[in-house]
């Protein structure tokens, strides 16, 4: 899921249960508030599909790795089979590190959302009473 899309329609969210607040939509106050608890939705969401889509490209890498290993040593047979084994280990060791990384954006933009959805959720009810 793209995270410029994801941060937009928390925004847009947002908005509106101010804007519904404003005008006491239906007699009530509390859409912002109420949109707190949607951009945490969104939040869980994020984080849902972020999880899936990273786990069907690793799933594809680790498919894929041991015919890329193959094509190399088929093309390159001059190469010592201790430096493919090297490159091999290399390629893992670059593999978890990008996994690491992605998984830390994934959390970071998660607590993002969660912590500033659920700010809303509790006290955005008390930004129209006053």
């Amino acid at each position: 899921m793209n995270t410029y899309i994801t941060y937009c329609v928390a925004v847009l969210i947002a908005c509106l249960g101010a804007a519904l607040s404003y005008v006491e939509f239906l007699d009530d106050i509390d859409w912002f508030a109420r949109s707190g608890s949607l951009i945490v939705i969104v939040g869980i969401l994020y984080t849902i599909l972020e999880f899936y889509e990273h786990q069907y490209d690793h799933k594809t890498l680790k498919r894929q790795a041991p015919n890329l290993f193959a094509d190399i040593k088929h093309e390159h047979k001059h190469l010592d089979e201790k430096k493919v084994k090297i490159w091999k280990e290399n390629a893992e060791e670059l593999e978890d590190d990008f996994k690491n990384s992605i998984e830390k954006t994934t959390m970071k933009h998660e607590g993002i959302f969660l912590m500033t959805g659920t700010f809303i959720w509790g006290f955005g009810d008390l930004l129209f009473k006053f």
